[in-house]
């Protein structure tokens, strides 16, 4: 499988990424159900929340990680 398209949409989601909560027309635009997108500085927790989870949802559903620091080059 060739996983470049994801790359590159996964590229330009993080780099458009906006810190405020979506309302009206940029929920309709960019809102994915059952999707989620967590970014926030080293070391507030978003590796803990995210095992938390996986740990309550891993019987019922199939989770894939990846981390973005090994697939992105941040000082790009």
């Amino acid at each position: 499988m060739d996983t470049s398209k994801f790359y590159d949409d996964f590229v330009v989601a993080y780099n458009n990424f906006n810190f405020r909560a979506l309302i009206g027309e940029s929920m309709k635009k960019f809102f994915v159900n059952d999707k989620f997108l967590i970014i926030g500085e080293r070391g507030c927790g978003k590796s803990t929340i995210l095992n938390k989870v996986t740990e309550e949802i891993k019987d019922k559903y199939h989770v894939v990680t990846f981390s973005a620091i090994d697939e992105l080059n941040l000082g790009d």
